[in-house]
């Protein structure tokens, strides 16, 4: 009689529903051979030869192997890139030099230009060099309403009175001002606009504050580099001292001669250089705190500090310490160093004015 074709049917059916783009060539090439042998039978072909068929088409159904799911290249982050462009597109080209607008046009034309195949090391080096060239933006001086700018070497008084001197295209120096003689405290501020020209104030000139001597405080902004020789000399009401930043370099010749009032004064990591004379005769000075980048004691640059009895030296870079620095100082006086430098700091000192000195961490 017709053999039965239920399992084998149901088995067609079954395997009807798998999509070859789904499964592994191989395991689908043996569902492709089951299925083709399967739909060869009819009722006539003997009932093991039907159930065979079957067993073979649920088996090879069965050993389907999935495709692995294809995940699309992850894109390197282009949050900061993105930044910096929208960063860069916000500056208004009137506002700034021709020089330094053109620098960052063609570095936003690079970001931008940078397509979806960019690597992660392309689009670093783009964003950097964006934001190096928005940093680097140099304002345009405008007419101060005077119908000039201050070019350098030219002075000019600021609203405030006081008087500066430009070094440099966005740079002046503080020279003095009008009420020197009968101001308490002075502001080096950090720059100073003249109409819409601004400038970093990076020094106190020579002489400065020379003779204020009703000057009790000052504050010295924070892009200052230098102060100038004699700058405070000769003030003699001046008891603080106060350095806002950590750019300035140099404390020039007699900086502070004759500030007998001052008792302490710390000078910042940047300071290299302490200069000749620079604290002579601040009678008053107990201690002194350099910070650690300081190579260089000038001569007599504490002569006659009779009361100095603390000098902390956190630099393990002096190299100099200049003839009678240590002239007229507290006998006993403790130059504080780091543990390494004890030895040689000891040597340094000796014979620089004072023979009763002690080098101690």
């Amino acid at each position: 009689g017709a053999s039965d074709l239920t399992n084998l049917t149901a088995a067609i059916a079954e395997a009807g529903k798998y999509n070859e783009a789904d499964y592994t060539a191989e395991s689908y090439a043996v569902l492709k051979s089951a299925l083709d042998a399967a739909n060869a039978l009819s009722i006539r072909d003997d009932q093991s030869v039907i159930d065979a068929a079957a067993e073979s088409l649920n088996a090879a159904i069965a050993a389907l192997v999935k495709k692995p799911e294809e995940k699309p290249p992850v894109q390197p982050d282009r949050t900061a890139l993105d930044a910096a462009i929208k960063a860069a597109e916000a500056k208004v080209k009137a506002e700034y030099t021709a020089e330094s607008f053109a620098k960052l046009e063609s570095a936003l034309q690079a970001a931008k230009a940078l397509d979806a195949n960019a690597t992660e090391a392309q689009i670093a080096e783009a964003t950097a060099a964006l934001n190096s060239a928005v940093n680097a933006l140099v304002p345009a001086k405008k007419d101060d309403g005077t119908g000039k700018v201050p070019e350098k070497g030219e002075s000019f008084t600021a609203e405030d009175g006081k008087k500066y001197k430009v070094t440099k295209s966005n740079e002046v120096s503080y020279v003095s001002q009008a009420d020197k003689k009968t101001m308490k405290s002075a502001v080096i501020p950090d720059t100073v606009t003249v109409g819409n020209a601004t400038f970093k104030v990076t020094a106190v000139d020579n002489k400065a504050f020379e003779k204020a001597a009703k000057l009790q405080s000052v504050s010295i902004g924070k892009n200052v580099a230098s102060i100038g020789t004699s700058a405070f000399s000769g003030c003699t009401s001046l008891t603080s001292v106060k350095f806002k930043g950590t750019k300035c370099k140099t404390i020039g010749a007699k900086a502070f001669l004759g500030a007998k009032k001052l008792k302490n004064i710390t000078l910042p990591n940047s300071v290299q250089k302490i200069g000749n004379n620079a604290f002579e005769s601040c009678s008053a000075l107990k201690t002194v705190t350099v910070g650690t980048g300081l190579k260089e004691i000038g001569s007599s640059a504490f002569n006659k500090d009779k009361k100095l009895e603390t000098i902390a030296i956190k630099s393990t870079k002096l190299t100099k310490v200049g003839k009678n620095a240590l002239k007229g100082t507290k006998k006993n006086i403790k130059i504080k160093a780091p543990k390494k430098k004890l030895s040689s700091y000891n040597k340094l000192f000796k014979n620089k004015g004072q023979k009763k000195y002690k080098v101690v961490k």
